[in-house]
């Protein structure tokens, strides 16, 4: 048998003006350990463990939260040395309030927030089950306090107790934000809830959640969550949270307290594509957002910061190599997928530029962010190889993934001699097609998914069918030939499936399956000329010329 290999790729995309770019801002890359902390040491060779997170105060010094080492580091704005300002500068754990902060105990501090009106600091301290209060910082010289801001401090947790911020109680208190009046408002990990301590009396309550473990999307205690863990605002009245133990990106109306989901289908993955059906998330952790309303997730378990981008999900920097268990040694910094990140945690947005809190990798990561509002990404590349054979089922592929088109392509091919698999019609959603005849076929691929709609068309050619014709046509005649509108089909030996007949253009005027040993053509009427009849079967496929006097 002849082989007659066609080649088809077509890649069509939009791209973004500038990279991603991922960097080492601080920590010098340890796989673990720690060190004992002295007042003062140089920004380019200080260490930390386990960070948790960093924040920004409105004169530009980095707040730096290491859930491991049980403190939080101020860097100076001028990026030339790192403080101590709370917490044990040994890294000791414990449940200690003190006018001293380096005096003071925290236990595993998941999350930091500022009040930048106050400059006050707020820290969710998730082994001791509470919140803690960090006075504002004034100068080097002068100590913060450290205090309990709100909940029991325990090492136990417990369920929810809504009330005056003295006995209100949390159970590992996880992501935290703070709104334009002061209201805070926090992840309850193991109360599957958010709560929200007021700024009028520090008094708790609950905004959203049932206290039971579960999804349901609703209104205030009538939504469910499974271990929600990180927060920020998307607007001055929606707050996005990492639903964790869903694996989904959640969004509440602090006003109406309605719970919907914006992202992740539900399973555990790392799947791009569009927010609520194909989209899935590992571990999801912290959030932020842009000023292009971009949302950004730390995907702690695949080690990878994902993107938000309106209806439409892709990862952003990172690969999920060494899924969880990517080793400290992997510190690649680098240009999108290039880079590589160990277990990264929280993340917050600082004049332009992404801050991620590496934790495997004892360090804050940089990632810049593109230039342009809404990132374009390929819409669709596709190609078609086929061996010439038109009783092969030839699959539409993906050339970057290789995996086979579904859902949202749309191909239409013209002229109609061929067989769709899965599809019923020239604009059936289909992946893959049978070739019938020695022709030009033109395809028109539309690819509407999460990012737009766009087209593509591309022609191909059958020049060899690659089909043993010959041998078919020992068993099958047709009589008369030419004739003035009547042909009479005899098939002796082999089965025949389908019977075509396209004029000169490829058009189809007649087809008819479930074919019997002997049939019956009427053209009669029908323009003088040459006609194409293709009879095809399992195992063959064979071109005959009709004609009409």
């Amino acid at each position: 048998m002849k082989k007659n290999l066609l080649l088809l790729a077509v890649i069509f995309c939009s791209a973004t003006l500038m990279a991603q770019t991922v960097s080492r801002f601080a920590g010098v890359y340890k796989t673990s350990g720690l060190q004992f902390i002295s007042p003062s040491q140089s920004f380019s060779t200080a260490w930390f463990y386990g960070t948790g997170k960093i924040v920004f105060d409105k004169n530009g010094n980095g707040w730096v939260l290491e859930t491991t080492g049980n403190r939080v580091r101020m860097i100076d704005a001028g990026l030339a040395s790192v403080y101590n300002r709370a917490g044990s500068s040994a890294g000791n754990s414990g449940a200690k309030n003190d006018p001293a902060g380096s005096n003071a105990l925290f236990s595993n501090p998941t999350d930091i927030v500022i009040n930048n009106t106050s400059g006050n600091i707020y820290v969710a301290d998730a082994g001791n089950n509470c919140i803690r209060k960090i006075s504002a910082f004034a100068t080097l010289g002068n100590v913060q306090t450290v205090t309990t801001y709100a909940g029991v401090m325990s090492p136990t947790g417990n369920g929810i107790v809504n009330g005056a911020s003295a006995t209100a109680k949390f159970d590992r208190p996880s992501g935290l934000a703070i709104d334009l009046f002061g209201n805070i408002y926090v992840a309850d990990f193991n109360n599957h809830c958010i709560r929200k301590i007021s700024y009028l009396d520090s008094s708790v309550t609950v905004l959203a959640g049932s206290g039971f473990a579960g999804f349901t999307d609703s209104v205030g205690i009538y939504a469910s969550f499974r271990n929600p863990t990180g927060l920020c605002w998307y607007s001055n009245y929606e707050l996005l949270v990492t639903d964790m133990g869903n694996s989904k990106i959640r969004k509440i109306n602090v006003l109406t307290q309605r719970v919907s989901t914006i992202a992740g289908n539900g399973t555990a993955g790392n799947d791009d594509g569009d927010a609520l059906t194909q989209a899935t998330f590992f571990n999801p952790s912290g959030i932020v957002l842009d000023t292009n309303q971009n949302i950004y997730v730390t995907d702690a378990y695949t080690n990878v910061i994902r993107k938000i981008t309106g209806s439409c999900v892709s990862t952003f920097a990172g690969s999920i190599v060494n899924a969880g268990n990517a080793p400290a040694t992997d510190t690649a910094n680098g240009v999108g997928a290039t880079a590589r990140f160990n277990s990264p945690t929280g993340i917050s947005s600082y004049k332009g530029a992404l801050y991620v809190a590496d934790n495997g990798n004892n360090s804050i990561r940089k990632v810049s962010i593109p230039g342009t509002a809404r990132d374009n990404v390929p819409v669709a590349n596709f190609s078609i190889q086929t061996e010439g054979n038109p009783n092969k089922t030839y699959s539409l592929i993906d050339s970057t993934t290789g995996n086979i088109f579904t859902g949202n392509q749309r191909w239409k091919i013209t002229p109609g001699s061929y067989t769709y698999v899965g599809g019923t019609d020239s604009t059936s959603a289909i992946a893959q097609v049978q070739f019938k005849s020695m022709t030009q076929y033109t395809i028109t691929l539309t690819d509407a998914n999460c990012w737009g709609k766009s087209s593509k068309i591309a022609t191909i050619t059958i020049s060899n069918t690659g089909v043993n014709e010959v041998n078919a046509d020992k068993y099958i005649s047709v009589y008369p030939n030419p004739t003035n509108g009547i042909f009479e089909i005899s098939i002796n030996t082999i089965e025949a499936n389908t019977i075509r007949v396209m004029d000169i253009n490829g058009k189809i005027i007649l087809e008819r399956k479930n074919v019997s040993s002997k049939e019956s053509i009427d053209m009669t009427g029908f323009a003088k000329g040459v006609y194409i009849l293709t009879i095809s079967g399992t195992d063959f496929s064979l071109n005959k010329k009709l004609i009409i006097e």
